[in-house]
């Protein structure tokens, strides 16, 4: 009985044995070349590092530089239609403006004076225009006295309005709405129109 244990323990080394050399002989790669083993070396050498972040919702900006001549789309050269002395000047270059927006100012004495002297001027023909529409009706004087006075009062209500446009332009104001690019006179330059 002895001999028939020996056999079994003898019989199950032998197949455990076998077993365990079985898979062992089935990884080895005895009819492979030698390039596979070096390609797989590379390939293992070739692994590239990779970065990763999380992905966030947020605002995508670009930026570009280049070299550009820029022209505005509006452009207009302010001068005065009056002539006189700048007194004072209310914006500078880079300045924003809107249009009508005042933007200098001249000396305005000599246009006060005029608008004045027109203004009394027209007064008082007016004044002598009416009474002589009075005696015109009543036919003391003639129709042509009365037309030429008449037409004197039209000449001075031009003169009156010529003097008070003088005296607006003495305001200089901007025409369009924009940036001050150049200003090419000071407080106390004289202007010609």
């Amino acid at each position: 009985m002895m001999n028939t244990y020996r056999n079994t323990n003898r019989f199950a080394a032998v197949a455990l044995l076998s077993m365990l050399a079985l898979p062992i002989s089935a990884c080895s790669d005895a009819g492979a070349n030698n390039e596979s083993a070096v390609d797989i070396q590379q390939t293992q050498v070739a692994r590239i590092p990779v970065a990763t972040q999380t992905v966030m919702a947020g605002e995508i900006t670009s930026s570009f530089k280049s070299t550009a001549t820029l022209e505005a789309r509006d452009e207009a050269d302010v001068t005065s239609k009056a002539t006189g002395i700048i007194e004072t000047i209310l914006v500078e270059e880079g300045d924003y403006v809107e249009a009508g927006q005042l933007l200098a100012h001249m000396r305005d004495d000599e246009y006060r004076i005029q608008v004045a002297q027109a203004r009394a001027e027209l007064n008082s023909i007016k004044q002598e225009l009416k009474r002589v529409k009075d005696m015109a009706e009543r036919d003391m004087i003639s129709a042509d006295a009365y037309d030429k006075l008449r037409f004197q009062a039209e000449i001075l209500q031009a003169k009156y309005d010529m003097a008070a446009l003088n005296l607006a332009e003495t305001e200089i104001r901007a025409p369009i709405s924009g940036y001050i690019a150049f200003r090419y006179v000071k407080p106390g330059n004289l202007v010609r129109h």
